[in-house]
């Protein structure tokens, strides 16, 4: 990762920062060259397709209680689920 490109302004420990945004994927990241996948990010559908009923419906219930407490974004990656404010809270493989 090279060079440093400004991106939105985040929260972090009740103060205001920058975010950083990669320049070979696009993505924002809380702190300036965080180690990151620069993959492609994939269809939350796809990343379930194929996946037993039950683990839909874990998963749908998961993410209704997590989307309670706030906003967040989804980041559907190659291998894993992740739920995030400023920085990743919590992943799921």
């Amino acid at each position: 990762m090279t060079g440093r490109t400004q991106g939105t302004r985040i929260r972090r420990r009740g103060v205001r920062t920058r975010s950083w945004r990669c320049p070979r994927c696009g993505r924002s990241l809380a702190r300036r060259n965080q180690a990151h996948f620069c993959g492609s990010p994939r269809d939350l559908a796809a990343q379930l397709a194929g996946k037993p009923p039950g683990l839909k419906l874990l998963f749908a219930h998961l993410l209704g209680e997590i989307r309670a407490c706030g906003p967040m974004t989804v980041l559907s990656e190659r291998a894993r689920i992740a739920f995030r404010t400023g920085v990743a809270f919590m992943t799921v493989t």
